[in-house]
């Protein structure tokens, strides 16, 4: 949970405000600072807010003026501002953000988070969960990431590979250390391994550690649920990516997944197909097709 004040609040009333914020970080509460720039900001004010904010929103004033082309004060004011947070620990948030010019600089400065036009206007809740599971971590430069190749000779545990495709689904569960409650989507499996898995879907995910994946399947009768995030990613055909998913999980369940993976195995030696393990005989890009059909 996160709370916003604005900045004009924490300096008209700074000892008891920031004595009540004290007592909110003490209970996991993140702070964010909003606005910053519209009142009587001055850099020097931030190092007093060290320890209370954890995070600092750039007001859009700043945000209309970036531009390659134009004054660089804008650009210089800003880049002050993010390299001072991040050297007081905090997070920084352009407001505003309504072009790929003003993301492109924004990303060349190290902003952490951006909002603005550029990705929604303000939609009402029950759009904003189809919205999200659309998009599902969906950034300007997701080109970019479709482009990866998988990485090569890094696998420290083996994999099985599969000729036919586990059927399976995902949601996003965690956004920022934050739990998502979405719909799922289906997937598709081609192999599996103990440090992850490779899956196929028609939704783009964006490479973000941040961005915490709940996959659940079925194998040898059993059902089996994995936490992990995307580390590759790749656009196979229109719409279909193929992406590399990495794990999280403990030693332990690492060593139940071995032994149920080694009898997986086993068994594909003799058949490529386990009468007990979702399978799909389908062809991958038509599994897609009828399943946007029948939604």
């Amino acid at each position: 949970m996160e709370v916003e004040i604005v900045e004009t609040s924490l300096l008209e009333n700074e000892a008891t405000v920031l004595s009540i914020l004290d007592g909110l970080r003490k209970n996991g509460i993140g702070i964010n600072l909003d606005d910053f720039g519209t009142g009587y900001s001055s850099l020097s004010y931030l190092k007093r807010f060290k320890g209370k904010v954890d995070t600092l929103k750039i007001d859009k004033s700043f945000i209309d003026d970036l531009n390659a082309s134009g004054d660089n004060s804008s650009r210089f004011i800003t880049q002050s501002i993010i390299d001072l947070a991040h050297h007081l620990n905090m997070r920084v948030v352009a407001e505003g953000v309504e072009t790929q010019e003003q993301l492109q600089l924004l990303k060349e400065i190290k902003c952490d988070i951006v909002q603005g036009y550029l990705f929604s206007m303000p939609v009402p809740a029950d759009q904003f969960a189809n919205f999200v599971r659309k998009q599902h971590g969906h950034s300007s430069d997701i080109s970019e990431q479709t482009r990866q190749k998988p990485r090569k000779n890094r696998r420290k545990f083996f994999r099985v590979a599969l000729k036919w495709p586990l059927n399976a689904s995902v949601t996003l569960d965690q956004f920022h250390g934050q739990k998502v409650r979405l719909g799922q989507s289906r997937i598709l499996i081609e192999n599996i391994g103990l440090g992850g898995l490779r899956f196929l879907s028609d939704l783009r995910f964006g490479i973000d550690c941040s961005m915490i994946l709940k996959i659940e399947t079925t194998i040898l009768g059993k059902p089996a649920t994995f936490y992990g995030s995307v580390v590759w990613a790749k656009e196979l055909k229109a719409e279909i990516f193929q992406y590399g998913f990495e794990f999280i999980m403990s030693e332990k369940e690492r060593t139940l997944l071995s032994q149920q993976l080694n009898r997986l195995a086993h068994m594909l030696k003799t058949a490529s197909l386990t009468p007990t393990s979702d399978f799909v005989t389908t062809d991958k890009f038509d599994f897609f097709s009828k399943s946007k059909d029948s939604q």
